[in-house]
């Protein structure tokens, strides 16, 4: 029965993707994406490789799977990497990383489909990051004893899995090979519900913004237009996020502010523009100099992880809609982190750890800002604890790669 439920609520929502697609275009990608997906990987593989398949949700999930795909390349490069994503925002923005062999949306998830993509495939591994779950490529794998790796898996006590109408899901669960898990309470949840197949491995973004930090390439536009300021860099911001920050950026003069859009359109950067009313300048109009600029704009993707170097403060965005963006690329630099308060903050596991041990703070209004930001910038023992709470807590929690990689040896080798 909870398979016939699955299959019938996998085609409705497909069929919705459908109608949606045609007033979406996100939904309009991934719909053209799927369709294409067989040819895409039919064309990058070579029949006497073999092959290793890393499943990603979208963006985030990539950069925790990164890592771990960088490691394989240089131990294993008799493997062929590919890589599939659900969201259109992870596809369309690493399509062309040359990380990958190669780089495809995930066909809907059907007996057929999940049968066709291993058969083409034919994988040694695969990988699935985070708390990805689809019941038909998982039983796919494992009628063809192809083992599945969980990665970085995290989980909590109020999810289906652990309801008592959670069987089905709780069969999805024991289709894993194995599960390379973040803290201590997946690893508790997992056995009470009769899994001993794991270990606590941590997370592997820990790993990627420790590399970004060594591989930093100094950007001289930052620093320059830094020169002997204080600044304060506002990253992957909405609409909710700008609104926080309008009286205190125009209030705060002696202070410069770099500002990095999630949403990098011409509506969301024009509605920064005309919200903050000072002087402000897009990054790809700064050969019209830097002078008497107040806010810098950064309109392109990419670029945000390395200027939070600069920072002498950090902000990051997406607490008060959907989901907070990633608050460790600014922590491995040492940088004190706000975040909006928003509902779902407590989902993540290293925003509370950051909170508790002073490197994070939330705020709900612009009063609660103005505090925190009293705090940091005119008490100079309290900045430095921050920041030095912020980079322990990225160093005390790396290696998480190198503790998958050894487990995967006899797979692998």
């Amino acid at each position: 029965m909870g398979l016939i439920i699955y299959n019938i609520l996998n085609r409705i929502f497909n069929l919705l993707l459908l109608v949606y697609s045609n007033f979406n275009a996100k939904a309009k990608l991934l719909i053209a994406g799927r369709q294409g997906a067989f040819n895409s990987i039919e064309d990058k593989l070579i029949k006497e490789e073999k092959n290793l398949w890393f499943h990603c949700a979208s963006l985030g999930e990539f950069e925790q799977a990164l890592p771990l795909i960088e490691a394989i390349q240089e131990m294993y490069p008799q493997y062929q990497r590919f890589v599939s994503f659900f969201s259109p925002s992870g596809y369309e923005y690493q399509k062309d990383n040359p990380i990958a062999d190669g780089i495809f949306y995930l066909p809907e998830d059907t007996e057929s489909n999940a049968k066709s993509l291993l058969d083409v495939l034919n994988p040694t591994a695969v990988f699935f990051i985070k708390y990805e779950y689809w019941y038909h490529y998982l039983n796919a794998c494992n009628q063809k004893d192809i083992p599945v790796f969980s990665v970085s898996t995290i989980l909590r006590p109020d999810q289906v899995f652990f309801k008592f109408y959670g069987s089905f899901y709780r069969r999805m669960l024991s289709k894993f090979h194995f599960f390379f898990v973040q803290n201590e309470e997946t690893l508790e949840l997992l056995k009470s519900v009769g899994l001993e197949n794991a270990i606590i491995s941590g997370d592997t973004r820990f790993d990627r913004v420790n590399t970004i930090l060594k591989k930093h390439t100094p950007l001289k536009f930052a620093e320059d237009f830094k020169g002997n300021s204080r600044l304060v860099v506002l990253g992957s911001t909405w609409s909710k996020d700008i609104n926080l920050w309008i009286q205190y950026i125009k209030h705060h003069h002696d202070l410069k502010f770099v500002i990095a859009p999630h949403n990098i359109s011409e509506e969301e950067i024009t509605y920064i523009e005309e919200k903050i009313q000072v002087k402000t300048l897009r990054y790809s109009n700064i050969g019209n100099g830097l002078e008497d600029v107040q806010v810098l704009i950064i309109d392109n993707i990419g670029m945000l992880s390395s200027i939070y170097k600069y920072a002498d403060i950090t902000y990051v965005g997406g607490a008060f809609g959907e989901g907070l963006h990633n608050i460790l690329e600014p922590a491995t630099y040492g940088k004190p982190v706000i975040i909006g308060k928003g509902k779902l903050n407590k989902k993540y596991h290293e925003v509370q750890v950051l909170i508790k041990g002073g490197g994070a703070f939330e705020v709900s209004d612009p009063i609660m800002l103005k505090r925190v930001m009293d705090d940091l910038l005119m008490d100079e023992a309290f900045y430095t604890r921050a920041c030095q709470a912020s980079r322990s807590y990225v160093n005390e929690n790396l290696g998480s790669t190198n503790a998958i990689l050894e487990n995967l040896k006899t797979i692998l080798s």
